[in-house]
């Protein structure tokens, strides 16, 4: 798999910070057992515009409201005028869901950057049984790569990382630039307190929607130099299970609880 990130970011920025992702404990379990990252594919997200080029949000923008018909144009134009106009929105149309149709051959893993935990993230992502796993950043992303590179299935032939850019998509704006060979790695400034740093996995237009989803080989949990943290809603007696289950695996050590001060 070829490994490609963007020429502003460089791996060295990821000296000292932490990639943190949110878990419930079913995830958790699944990554534990499988030893395998999840990513999901773009057009499974919640925010609809994942991965969509700036042609295709620009379109997004024109083709708002009613198709175009004989019936409801402005009778006032010119009658070649008119044929245009609805000819014009009808390919607009057919672009926007080809555009559309590439974000199912996008995958992304998400993590939070920084060096401290969030709250906001423990309620978007965690539920009172969940869990953060903190990973020293640089250590993760270089696993990451070196287990892209090894990837044998040629379906999935690129991986990008980087720094999601925080932009003013949505409403459209038209003086703002996008990079179009990172789309996986932008998203509207309303999502600024994600603080997003993601891995991306791409296959080739034909085999768009052909997998479900990716998941790429990290190796034992126990290699990795990391914390694993509790939720700060959790019970004294849910931890006390969670650390059972985890000497199971040879992490117990790396349990530890949050240092949020939470009124429960």
């Amino acid at each position: 798999m070829k490994i490609e990130h963007p020429e502003k970011f460089s791996i060295d920025e990821l000296d000292n910070l932490f990639l943190w992702k949110y878990l419930d404990l079913f995830k958790l379990i699944d990554l534990l057992t499988t030893k395998d990252l999840y990513f999901t594919r773009f057009d499974n997200f919640e925010d609809g515009l994942e991965g969509l080029t700036g042609k295709a949000i620009g379109l997004m923008a024109f083709t708002q409201g009613r198709r175009l018909t004989k019936e409801n144009i402005n009778k006032e134009l010119p009658n070649e005028q008119q044929e245009q106009a609805i000819r014009n929105d009808r390919q607009y149309r057919l672009d926007l869901q080809e555009q559309i149709n590439l974000q199912k051959s996008q995958y992304a893993c998400c993590w939070f950057l920084d060096d401290r935990e969030s709250l906001a993230m423990w309620k978007i992502y965690s539920k009172q049984e969940g869990i953060a796993l903190k990973f020293k950043a640089k250590q993760l992303t270089e696993t990451i790569i070196a287990s892209a590179q090894s990837y044998t299935n040629s379906d999935f032939h690129i991986l990008y990382y980087g720094k999601v850019d925080y932009k003013n998509i949505w409403p459209f704006d038209p003086h703002e630039n996008f990079d179009g060979k990172f789309n996986g790695l932008k998203k509207d400034r309303s999502y600024m307190s994600e603080n997003e740093f993601r891995f991306v996995t791409v296959v080739p237009k034909i085999k768009a929607g052909v997998h479900h989803h990716f998941k790429l080989p990290i190796g034992s949990l126990k290699d990795f130099d990391l914390q694993i943290i509790s939720t700060p809603f959790m019970d004294d007696w849910q931890f006390d299970c969670l650390k059972d289950m985890l000497k199971h695996y040879g992490l117990d050590d790396k349990l530890i609880r949050s240092k949020m001060k939470i009124k429960k």
